[in-house]
């Protein structure tokens, strides 16, 4: 196990110089991602993403993040985004066309405020690109030119079909 994490740290570190994806046929079909942390001041956000990439390039994304505020509010919140993507070499781009605000567990913060927040995001920054290695039915990916340096993680996801012929 610890060989396969120093070989996963080490890929992710040299993806940009050697990409190892056969190409984007490699990310289609639906993938588990998370869970993983993002941290800023005394809040800090856990999300679990499903990523759906399909032939036709179009693209779905379904994120349940639980934030924990410092006073010590903690607030499940779910979205849904959709849109385009497109590979280039080991970067993969995806430019959303409309985000969508499904749910809130904190009755403090409605759905409507959610997706006023979610509209905001879009007009500011409506595309997202990472940094994306494959390995069979693993995927690491690792935003780059985020909107906030804090959402720069890297992300462990699994495809259990891939490789499969089910997809």
């Amino acid at each position: 196990m610890r060989l396969f994490r120093q070989l996963e740290v080490g890929l992710l570190a040299f993806g940009a110089f050697f990409s190892l994806n056969a190409g984007a046929d490699d990310l289609i079909g639906v993938w588990y991602c998370g869970p993983y942390e993002m941290k800023s001041g005394d809040m800090a956000i856990r999300t679990k993403e499903q990523k759906h990439y399909r032939v036709d390039g179009s693209y779905s994304e379904i994120a349940i993040s639980t934030v924990r505020f410092g006073s010590g509010v903690v607030t499940t919140m779910k979205m849904r985004l959709d849109g385009r993507w497109q590979q280039q070499a080991d970067e993969v781009t995806v430019q959303f066309d409309k985000a969508t605000f499904l749910s809130s567990d904190n009755p403090n913060y409605t759905i409507a405020m959610g997706q006023l927040q979610a509209d905001s995001q879009m007009a500011k920054k409506n595309w997202a690109k990472s940094l994306v290695l494959v390995l069979g039915d693993k995927m690491m990916y690792r935003p780059i030119d985020a909107m906030y340096k804090e959402t720069e993680v890297e992300v462990r996801c699994i495809n259990p079909v891939a490789g499969s012929g089910l997809q």
